[in-house]
């Protein structure tokens, strides 16, 4: 095993021989620790730029700390770090880095930490700190166990179970897309044998789709769920848990009959230009021959120029409005909660409409896509942007969703409240 992360070591950031030893030192540990004891919970894969990851956040900080008031909650997010110290103190949560050097000394207490670290020693000595006395880990990404990100990133995700396995810390997989697993052979010879040495250690793993069920087989079953997203499962929040203050919202009021457009950069990496615009000027001309007012809309802060791009294919149309302000997780769900329906392509605008019971045409790229609209017998609606698109079936679709949005509504609302029943995080640590 080691010859083989000796191959292709230097492709992970913390380094050959690094490498080795943490994956050795996780293995052989004796470290023992009472289960929820610990005075901190950690959320690691979730951050406030991507408006779904936000979302996920402060749905899991919300639940958490009504079932564990007296504990503190710590978000490990690089990116969230480096804002401003008042921003981050608007949150009744404290953020800190997971970086290189950190997941090293989480993994290794033999290795020397020989890392380009950006990030304050000050900062470094807290998360050592926070894991010394952490109850548990909860793993909120939304999708990155996966070779579709490659060899580095699906070896981060799982520097994030070595961790916990060697602090003998619980961790907790909630839902979120995995796979597929179809790595280069040098890639596939590191990850596949630590999938099979440390997935079956996390308390439960949730993936949202079948698909995910499948590609863990080979290496767990018994600690495997298949779970609806955590936003999708409950209904409000409390902000009070969520914020130190509450703010006051800035939700854009929109007008009637209108429909909301949510684009994604991923589908730049996966169609032409050209192929793009040719689909949104269609989306947009059989909006406007309904007699719709389209707002176009972000929710992801990457998704920025591609937003103004599309608005500015109807520059000169006053029923075309570019939402262009940086909204938050909630001030996002109340706009699309006055959309007569949705055309979204970022995974998390597809889920806050069927929150709030808005229907939606998706336009995804990855299996995710298909497996949420399929839950919700949605199906028609689902267009799939790794493929060619007909544009004359999507224009079809829009037309029938137009004229059947109120019985698509109800359908959507009554999925919702089978949702409901289930509340993971209940079955996980029980009632509040």
């Amino acid at each position: 095993m080691y010859s083989r992360i000796r191959a292709i070591g230097q492709k992970f950031a913390f380094g050959t021989a690094v490498t080795e030893q943490l994956i050795f030192d996780s293995l052989t540990s004796q470290e023992s620790r009472s289960e929820l004891t610990g005075e901190n919970i950690v959320i690691v894969g979730g951050e406030l730029f991507n408006k779904g990851a936000q979302a996920m956040t402060f749905t899991v900080v919300d639940r958490l700390k009504r079932r564990f008031p007296g504990k503190s909650i710590y978000l490990f997010s690089n990116r969230d770090y480096q804002r401003d110290s008042i921003e981050k103190e608007q949150y009744d949560f404290t953020i800190l880095p997971w970086s290189g050097g950190a997941r090293i000394d989480a993994m290794s207490s033999i290795v020397p930490a020989v890392y380009d670290d950006p990030y304050p020693q000050t900062a470094h000595q807290e998360v050592k700190a926070v894991l010394n006395d952490c109850a548990f880990i909860i793993d909120i990404n939304g999708y990155a166990l996966s070779s579709q990100w490659g060899f580095q990133q699906s070896l981060q995700y799982m520097s994030n179970l070595i961790s916990a396995k060697r602090k003998k810390i619980p961790i907790y997989i909630l839902p979120q897309s995995i796979g597929p697993f179809s790595y280069p052979h040098a890639a596939a010879t590191i990850l596949k044998p630590l999938f099979s040495a440390f997935l079956p250690s996390a308390e439960v793993i949730c993936p949202r789709e079948k698909e995910g069920i499948k590609c863990l087989r080979p290496y767990t079953t018994e600690n495997v769920q298949l779970e609806s997203d955590i936003v999708l499962q409950y209904q409000d929040y409390n902000l009070e848990n969520v914020f130190t203050e509450v703010p006051e919202f800035q939700v854009p009021d929109v007008e009637g009959d209108a429909v909301g457009v949510v684009p994604n950069s991923r589908l730049v990496e996966r169609k032409e230009r050209d192929q793009l615009k040719d689909m949104y000027i269609a989306i947009l001309e059989t909006l406007l021959d309904q007699g719709k007012n389209v707002y176009v809309l972000r929710h992801s802060s990457e998704d920025e120029e591609i937003c103004t791009w599309i608005k500015s294919l109807f520059d000169d149309d006053n029923h075309i409005y570019l939402l262009d302000d940086e909204l938050n997780a909630i001030e996002l769900e109340q706009t699309i909660e006055q959309f007569d329906y949705l055309i979204g392509s970022r995974y998390h605008s597809l889920v806050h409409s069927y929150r709030n019971g808005v229907p939606v045409i998706a336009i995804g790229w990855a299996t995710k896509y298909g497996e949420l609209l399929e839950s919700f017998d949605q199906s028609a609606y689902f267009f799939d942007g790794r493929n060619k698109i007909d544009i004359s079936q999507l224009e079809a679709a829009i037309r029938q969703l137009d004229t059947k949005k109120e019985d698509e509504k109800e359908r959507i609302q009554e999925h919702i409240e089978t949702i409901h029943q289930s509340d993971l995080l209940t079955q996980l640590f029980g009632a509040v």
